[in-house]
């Protein structure tokens, strides 16, 4: 993971953390909830946990999609420890898009609903 000066939008609001992951073949953020500055062991976790699903995760968010494919790249992955958002775009056209997933009964990330 490499470190990044950029901030999210909602950064002071939320107080989060970035981190961007960029590989050959990918390129996406992730953001982690950071009250206080601080990052949470909890949620170094998590982030740990969904990185290591975030393939099952994509997937699971594209199988929702009903409308036609507008080759959707995966722009950032905000996790808090209650929920956590994948957020796409296309250069295709112009849309954005999020799968939203929270955790279940189990304490299971599972898929609840596009916005």
């Amino acid at each position: 993971m490499k470190r990044s000066a950029q901030a999210h939008p909602s950064s002071v609001a939320y107080q989060e953390a970035l981190a961007s992951i960029k590989t050959e073949h990918v390129d996406f953020d992730i953001y982690l909830d950071a009250p206080g500055g601080a990052v949470a062991p909890d949620i170094l976790q998590t982030a740990e946990d969904v990185l290591s699903r975030i393939v099952e995760l994509d997937a699971a968010a594209r199988a929702m999609l009903t409308g036609p494919s507008y080759e959707e790249f995966l722009a950032f992955v905000d996790i808090t420890r209650e929920e956590i958002e994948l957020h796409y775009y296309a250069d295709t056209v112009n849309t954005e898009w999020g799968a939203f997933f929270v955790r279940d009964e189990h304490g299971e990330f599972k898929f609840d609903t596009l916005g």
